[in-house]
């Protein structure tokens, strides 16, 4: 993957969401009134992620990472569905050191493994939280709040991915409506 391939995400534009935000009734004082957006999808506000395969040799990725202005990754198999999520901050478990030994059983093997990773299913988040495209943004964000999510994996209904949704997309959403 070339330079020029890789998507610019932090320009990403949101939806034109002025017909959500109404002005306010007579007798509010102006104050605008925000209708929460249940008729926006995930698809509305999703931004299109970089997928890579989860075979992919962890120094392609490093090579990934710095040609592109996107951290989130979504890892998918062999078969086009969605293995896995990978950040920035994943590489970093290959560089810490491994704990101390617990008393119970000795080293913790996980951190240990992570030294030894060679492509990025060793090191990526596995069994992300995934919503459907269709969604309303209102369910995505009750998902999102439940399980304490910063992103989710937004996907079709035959669970191929086509996008992310992370908690900065739904601040800037609601800094529109509140505008």
């Amino acid at each position: 993957m070339t330079d020029e391939e890789v998507p610019n995400h932090r320009d990403e534009e949101l939806p034109d969401l002025s017909d959500i935000v109404q002005a306010g009734a007579s007798g509010n004082n102006g104050v605008r009134e925000l209708r929460f957006p249940d008729r926006m999808t995930a698809k509305d506000v999703m931004f299109i992620a970089v997928s890579i395969p989860e075979d992919m040799p962890i120094p392609d990725f490093l090579d990934l990472l710095k040609a592109s202005d996107t951290s989130h990754f979504i890892v998918t198999t062999k078969e086009g569905k969605v293995a896995g999520l990978i950040t920035e901050s994943d590489i970093l478990k290959i560089f810490a050191r491994p704990r101390l030994p617990s008393g119970i059983g000795g080293l913790v093997y996980r951190e240990a493994l992570y030294r030894s990773s060679q492509i990025v299913k060793d090191i990526m988040k596995t069994h992300p939280l995934f919503v459907y495209e269709h969604q309303s943004l209102g369910e995505v964000a009750s998902i999102m709040r439940k399980y304490n999510a910063h992103h989710v994996v937004v996907v079709s209904q035959d669970r191929s991915p086509q996008g992310l949704i992370g908690t900065k997309t739904l601040v800037a959403v609601l800094r529109i409506l509140l505008r």
